[in-house]
């Protein structure tokens, strides 16, 4: 046989959009030909083509095809190690379209005993143990009697999944990854995104256990909401089997948090196989009956989970956080739950929590019922979500005086990690029911205290607030290019400190086109602020040509008597209220609450006249086209500290960010 005349398997694999080793797995099934020459199979070249058309002329077979290109987009890429050999094996099973003839329960079935077998559990136990993710198709989800055992998987899918082995790895939920990564295969809308990367569990289980782990060796764990039990998982191994439970109202994921936990701690005896059913079960954490009490609850809870109306009407019958309005969130409640049901608790919490009024019911019920141990803000953990996080800790018992914030940056490296940038202590009377964030050690807070305590007066009741247009569609009012009664329209990147960059964006204004305008003479003031709605601090540039704008790009329209805008704008731009701002608000937008909440200082005419000067020598240095002199800068900051009492070691730490 001349191989010229022939494939070989790499080479078939590219031509047919399968992987190497479902090629190999077709013709052990004898869906290919091949011939085996030395070591290597080789395939004719006339099969490999009849089984492309084949492919691309059945219906079925190519929405297979289709949707193993789209899978990838399901892997929760954080969820183990990138650096994990199953991390590998498992995006390459997702990818083969094969996996499609498969129901998801026979694949988890043959991986699960192919993982207990690796870790030496007897097969009366593998089998109570892994016979319920095939049955549970045929079975209520609350039916956790386990049937007797039956045969699960063909020969066709042993073949098939034996090109992908998976590895023994410590601590790994390889099953989870593997379930997640299925159920994102079934469902477009899944992403696994949710789902708490590896990195996130571990630094959540040392903040939990604290400094001292060997002190949590006889306490009692729950995770309420355990999925597939990645936390629980990876608890220290000096923990007992029997300490450890968990709830969830996914059945298929409560039967491998069980498997984990078997291959975990090597069972093997029938105790302990009774120890991980009556422990770990299917069960609705929030509207279950909980007769135990446990001494550590942590996990991260479901966010923003849509109940259903007779749900609702028990939450506002049960749960003292919610008060009626609005949708119950789930994570509130959870937090309630599990202080009903444990001494301490480490959630995996949105950083919303801290200060959005939506969310001030709950931090109301654990300032009455609980103290704050620690924050830790996490930043953007989730792949493919921005929505920063926080671990959060709390306690029944234990007043320490004291709560300790942290901050964490995640590493891009392979085998992904947090590092932590800062971490301190303050006395605990800095959390109050209306704000938890902490973003300022002592010294820091002894400055803004000082820039509070001179005379001063806010924006709240003395200025005009407006959004920006809201178009409804930017293609049918927004050009690239001046057309006829066009004007410049504003963006938030337009907008920098001192600075209106005019952009190539115009829009024929006419206020009934649009989804919401402010009134008219908002825009077409003489002289406005505008404040760029997206970013960390006040940055606002003066208008007086009445230019419109986009609501990236916001308005205030002080009225305050003896102080013109140029002052105000000032104020808002330098270091100090920069310092202030990021020290008393961690979001992402710049809210009309904070910004009419700001302490603006109270001064003399003269003093007044002088930082408008330079405020506005700066501004028309960039409306030149040139740099303002560095000099200017520097002073208008020394005249702003000077106005907030700051000295030379305040100052130091305000431009230390």
């Amino acid at each position: 046989m001349e191989k010229s005349e022939h494939l070989s398997v790499s080479e078939a694999s590219e031509i047919l959009g399968i992987s190497p080793a479902t090629v190999k797995n077709w013709i052990k099934l004898g869906k290919l030909n091949g011939t085996k020459i030395g070591a290597s199979f080789w395939l004719g070249k006339s099969d490999v083509e009849k089984a492309l058309s084949g492919l691309e002329s059945s219906d079925a077979l190519r929405k297979r095809r289709n949707k193993s290109r789209l899978s990838s987009n399901f892997i929760p890429k954080s969820y183990i190690s990138n650096s994990s050999p199953n991390y590998k094996t498992i995006k390459s099973l997702i990818c083969d379209k094969e996996i499609t003839e498969y129901s998801i329960s026979s694949i988890l079935y043959h991986c699960a005993n192919q993982l207990m077998k690796l870790a030496g559990i007897n097969n009366e136990y593998s089998e109570a143990l892994s016979i319920p993710l095939i049955t549970l198709d045929n079975a209520s989800e609350s039916n956790t009697t386990l049937p007797r055992p039956i045969k699960a998987t063909s020969g066709s899918i042993d073949a098939f999944l034996n090109c992908y082995p998976l590895k023994l790895v410590p601590s790994e939920d390889t099953l989870g990854m593997l379930y997640l990564s299925l159920r994102g295969l079934q469902d477009k809308k899944s992403t696994g995104a949710y789902y708490t990367p590896f990195f996130v569990v571990d630094e959540l289980i040392r903040e939990s256990l604290s400094d001292d782990a060997s002190a949590y060796n006889n306490k009692t764990f729950i995770d309420p909401a355990c999925g597939t039990g990645n936390f629980l998982l990876r608890l220290p191994d000096s923990i007992a089997l029997s300490n450890i439970h968990g709830t969830d109202i996914d059945s298929t994921a409560v039967f491998i948090t069980r498997i984990n936990l078997a291959i975990k701690y090597h069972i093997s005896s029938r105790s302990e196989l009774e120890i991980l059913n009556n422990n770990v079960v299917t069960k609705d954490f929030l509207f279950g009956e909980y007769n135990d009490h446990y001494d550590i609850t942590l996990g991260n809870p479901p966010w923003g989970y849509s109940f259903s109306r007779n749900h609702s009407a028990l939450i506002r019958e049960n749960y003292k956080s919610f008060d009626g309005s609005g949708k119950p969130e789930s994570f509130s409640l959870f937090i309630e739950k599990a202080l009903n049901v444990s001494n301490e608790i480490t959630f995996l919490l949105p950083e919303t929590i801290l200060g959005s009024d939506y969310h001030q019911g709950i931090r109301k019920y654990i300032t009455d019922y609980s103290y704050v141990v620690s924050i830790s803000y996490l930043g953007e953990v989730f792949d493919k979500v921005q929505c920063p996080s926080v671990i959060i800790k709390l306690s029944k018992n234990n007043d320490s005086g004291s709560v300790k914030s942290s901050f964490y940056k995640k590493e891009a490296k392979k085998g992904k990690k947090l590092s932590l940038e800062r971490s301190f202590s303050v006395p605990s009377i800095r959390i109050n029911a209306d704000n938890f964030n902490i973003l300022a050690d002592d010294k820091e807070f002894k400055i803004l205290d000082k820039m509070n305590s001179i005379p001063h007066f806010n924006l709240g009741g003395n200025a005009d607030f407006a959004l920006g247009i809201v178009t409804g569609a930017n293609s049918a009012v927004l050009f690239d290019t001046q057309i006829p009664d066009s004007e410049p329209i504003i963006k938030g990147k337009d907008i920098s400190k001192y600075k209106i960059e005019i952009g190539n964006t115009y829009t024929v204004f006419n206020p009934d086109r649009y989804q919401q305008v402010a009134p008219v003479n908002f825009y077409r003031t003489d002289s406005k602020l505008f404040y760029r709605f997206i970013a960390t601090e006040p940055i606002v540039a003066l208008d007086n040509q009445g230019l419109v704008s986009l609501n990236s790009a916001n308005i205030i329209i002080p009225h305050v008597q003896g102080y013109d805008n140029a002052y105000i704008m000032a104020i808002l731009n330098s270091s100090a209220m920069s310092f202030y701002y990021r020290h008393i608000c961690k979001n992402m937008k710049v809210l009309r609450s904070v910004l009419e909440s700001l302490p603006i200082p109270v001064c003399d005419t003269d003093v007044m006249k002088e930082i408008s000067s330079l405020a506005m020598s700066i501004q028309k240095a960039y409306e030149n086209g040139s740099e303002p002199d560095n000099n200017m800068l520097k002073r208008l900051d020394k005249y702003v500290n000077r106005l907030y009492n700051l000295n030379a070691d305040d100052e130091k730490i305000i431009l230390r960010l």
